[in-house]
């Protein structure tokens, strides 16, 4: 499981063409890291298949000391393109090492890996999960600069405590050109995606961020990604796996017969079914 380092914060004034700060922009600068809880729910809904894949994950991480723990349930093993003898059960993230607990048949692994400062797709960096670039410190800022206007919604409730709720829409283009050019993702990615994603934020009063929410549309494919930031200030403990730990290229090796009906092309959001002889490419079409 490849991730990124973590991004300086900045915070610059954008799309309304005012010169005054907007409320969205004066709580991107104001906002600080910490520790919490996380969720996040993300559903790919292809629509020729007439098939949903889904994805819900949820743990704590200490952003400060870049340590954090996930679990995930739900069709990320299908996604990858593996068999239902292979599953995987959580992440854990301790300074730039990752390690994932999979099953793959029957017996537990986990798989030790470097993180590195590449991503494959534009959005990941508006979700800030352990390992990824994005702190919750970046998001805010992250969706000023590149939003081409924002405005504010509403006061509403997120999980029993009162946010402002802010919509915005965000230029993937200038996401993207946030980062130095050596960690942006290729240009095959960005262009295959809409520029313009709808992004909802939800801010606390004391300038956290609460909630994200973004729904991608590609093809004959919708994504939809909702995370949530709660408990802030939770303890954060995170231990290192120390039975059963190996490299990426073994956990590959253990895999490779072990080929499921689906996976998720990288960058380019396209469910496929595996290449068959005389069939390259081939698709599920039902």
């Amino acid at each position: 499981m490849r991730a990124a380092v973590l991004l300086a914060f900045a915070a610059l004034a954008a799309g309304c063409g005012s010169a005054e700060k907007s409320s969205l922009e004066e709580a991107a600068e104001a906002t600080e890291a910490d520790t919490s809880r996380f969720e996040m729910d993300y559903v790919l809904t292809v629509i020729p298949m007439k098939k949903s894949f889904t994805m819900t994950a949820n743990g704590l991480f200490d952003f400060p000391k870049e340590r954090g723990v996930m679990s995930v349930q739900g069709d990320l093993a299908t996604l990858a393109g593996l068999a239902e003898d292979v599953e995987f059960k959580e992440f854990r993230l301790l300074g730039n090492v990752g390690y994932a607990r999979w099953t793959i048949k029957g017996k537990e692994y986990w798989v030790k890996d470097d993180v590195d400062d590449q991503i494959g797709d534009p959005s990941e960096l508006l979700i800030p999960l352990p390992g990824t670039p994005t702190q919750p410190t970046d998001v805010l800022a992250r969706v000023v600069r590149a939003s081409v206007e924002n405005a504010e919604v509403a006061n509403e409730e997120v999980r029993g405590t009162e946010t402002t709720h802010f919509r915005a829409r965000v230029d993937l283009e200038k996401l993207v050109e946030q980062l130095p050019p050596s960690e942006r993702p290729n240009d095959a990615s960005v262009r295959s995606r809409p520029q313009f994603v709808p992004v909802d934020v939800w801010v606390d009063g004391e300038n956290r961020l609460r909630r994200i929410t973004m729904e991608q549309k590609q093809d004959d494919s919708t994504f939809s990604t909702r995370f949530d930031l709660f408990d802030y200030g939770v303890d954060v403990e995170v231990e290192q796996p120390s039975d059963n730990v190996i490299s990426q290229e073994q956990f590959e090796k253990l895999t490779a017969d072990s080929k499921g009906p689906y996976s998720l092309r990288a960058g380019e959001g396209e469910v496929v079914t595996p290449e068959e002889p005389g069939q390259p490419g081939n698709k599920e079409s039902e």
